[in-house]
């Protein structure tokens, strides 16, 4: 296999052997027409409950998309919010509206979107997680 991008040979490489009209997955490697940034814009911890018994710790990211391309091109984002396996543990998605945009059971999102060349489009992911204060909740921080 020969690979060209924008009309210029960058590689060669082999296939493995698929039937005629098999679908196969082929990954050529990074596009430099292609950079995403994904930032934490705000982490926001309060209490909850009559006495203070609880805590909400609200994230908010931004995902930044420029299609740096001279052609459109159609970008498939995907990220993914917390899922509890703990009923004391309550996650809420806040933006974007799960009308707009509704996580798998596994939290995960997808946003499939067509940008027009140097356009730049900005996603917002937040959520809160709320718990008990006797509830330890990990993985949620890098």
């Amino acid at each position: 296999m020969n690979v060209f991008l924008d009309g210029t040979f960058v590689a060669t490489s082999a296939l493995r052997t698929v039937m005629s009209g098999e679908k196969f997955d082929l990954a050529l490697g990074a596009d430099e027409g292609i950079s995403v940034k994904h930032k934490r814009v705000r982490r926001f911890t309060e209490d909850t409950g009559l006495t203070n018994s609880g805590q909400r710790v609200t994230y908010e990211y931004l995902i930044t998309i420029p299609n740096n391309k001279k052609t459109a091109a159609r970008f498939i984002v995907a990220d993914q919010i917390p899922v509890s396996r703990n009923e004391k543990i309550v996650v809420k998605q806040l933006a974007p509206d799960a009308k707009e945009v509704k996580p798998t059971a596994e939290g995960a999102l997808k946003w499939t979107l067509d940008l027009k060349p140097a356009e730049k489009r900005e996603l917002t992911l937040k959520f809160s997680v709320e718990h008990p204060n006797d509830v330890q909740v990990a993985g949620l921080e890098p």
